[in-house]
């Protein structure tokens, strides 16, 4: 066996038995280890942990997948930023299954606002005028404005 084969199965090793032992630390040891170190294996072993419930979540609250996809992601990233302002280190379930219930319900609340402002749109595209009514008035002397 070269070295450079001997150098990855090592690399690999070291990997599988970073991840069994990252598996079995409690949450507040994964979210220490990431503050402090800025391990990125501790975040995703949060996220495995963690990822499931999260997009169950954001899946209930919302209809749309793609909806949901986006609000797990922002969910995960406001917890890569806020992570050290997390009081309940050892809650970090209950912190990420807030954050994603919260952010749900608002994107689910900004696309029933945007559906009713399409709507609106296009009720007002449908009733107004046509483009030939609108250059018949135009062309039309006989029209009497009040503002004279």
């Amino acid at each position: 066996m070269t070295k450079a084969h001997l150098e990855l199965v090592v690399r690999h090793v070291r990997r599988m038995v970073d991840a069994r032992t990252l598996a079995e630390m409690t949450d507040g040891q994964l979210v220490q280890r990431f503050t402090r170190d800025r391990e990125e294996a501790a975040f995703a072993s949060l996220l495995r942990r963690h990822g499931p419930m999260v997009l169950g979540v954001c899946r209930r609250v919302l209809r749309q997948v793609e909806d949901a996809e986006d609000v797990f992601q922002a969910t995960f990233l406001l917890l890569a930023q806020k992570v050290g302002s997390i009081r309940k280190r050892e809650s970090v379930g209950s912190w990420l299954h807030g954050v994603a219930y919260r952010l749900a319900v608002r994107a689910r609340a900004q696309g029933a606002l945007r559906r009713v402002q399409e709507r609106k749109a296009s009720a007002m595209r449908k009733t107004g005028p046509s483009v030939e009514e609108a250059w018949e008035e135009l062309g039309n002397p006989d029209i009497e404005y009040s503002n004279r």
